[in-house]
């Protein structure tokens, strides 16, 4: 009686411990998904970015600055008519 007592609970114990195990695994594998989703979305915003610094580069230039006094206030250089 005893050691038949001691054998259902050495059993309820390891299917205890297996449906934690199995739990454990799922959770490790939908943290990895949310790693995943993480670092694609890390590697999107840096690319933006990379896209803004290159357009603030482009809107600090001479140029650009030239171009937009020229079209927003039709200012011309010297002797330069403005159509």
């Amino acid at each position: 009686m005893k050691n038949r007592l001691i054998k259902y609970f050495l059993i309820l114990f390891c299917v205890v411990l297996g449906m934690n195990l199995i739990r454990s695994w799922r959770q490790l594998g939908r943290r990895g998904d949310i790693i995943k989703e993480a670092q694609d979305k890390l590697q999107e915003e840096k690319l933006l970015q990379d896209n803004l610094v290159r357009k603030l580069a482009g809107i600090k230039s001479a140029e650009f600055v030239e171009k937009q006094i020229r079209e927003k206030l039709n200012l011309g250089r010297e002797g330069e008519i403005v159509v």
